[in-house]
This record gives structure tokens, C-alpha cells and sequence, in this order.
């Protein structure tokens, strides 16, 4: 069994028990989406619109430095 035939015995099981009358075949039709599953879809797009911004080198990763370490050695080395 599909993923997707899953997703409709699970989203038709809910619906009969929450009272909604969704047939498998309107959820198959994608009739009824979860809010999270949209979410989620939404969330990817994303990442893999800024991932292929980096990649083609539209875009670059966005860096802060906000602590250097400091090695007393080695600043001691230097100013010698």
C-alpha cells in the first residue's frame, strides 16, 4: 500500500469519526489538506528555494562572528 492510500484511509477514518462526510475519492482528489501537511509542503519549498539560491550562487549564507577564540599562546607568539 501507497503512502498516499494511507493518508486517505487515515484523513477518511478521522473524517467519519469527527463527522465530516468526505468520501476516499474527494480525499484521494485532495478535496480536504491538512493544515500542517500545507505547512510543511511550504517549509520545504522553501528551504529548497534558498538551498538552489546558494548553490547557483544567487544567494550566500548570511554569517555573524560573534566570539573569536582566543588562545593566550598564541597572542602572546604574536606580539613577540
Amino acid at each position: 500500500m501507497r503512502r498516499d492510500d494511507r493518508l486517505v484511509d487515515l484523513l477518511f477514518a478521522m473524517s467519519k469519526a469527527l463527522g465530516y462526510s468526505f468520501s476516499s475519492e474527494e480525499l484521494r482528489r485532495g478535496i480536504y489538506h491538512p493544515q500542517g501537511s500545507a505547512d510543511r509542503e511550504q517549509a520545504v519549498l522553501s528551504i529548497l528555494d534558498g538551498l538552489k539560491k546558494i548553490l547557483t550562487g544567487e544567494a550566500a549564507f548570511p554569517m555573524a562572528v560573534t566570539h573569536f577564540p582566543v588562545d593566550p599562546n598564541l597572542v602572546q607568539a604574536q606580539s613577540i
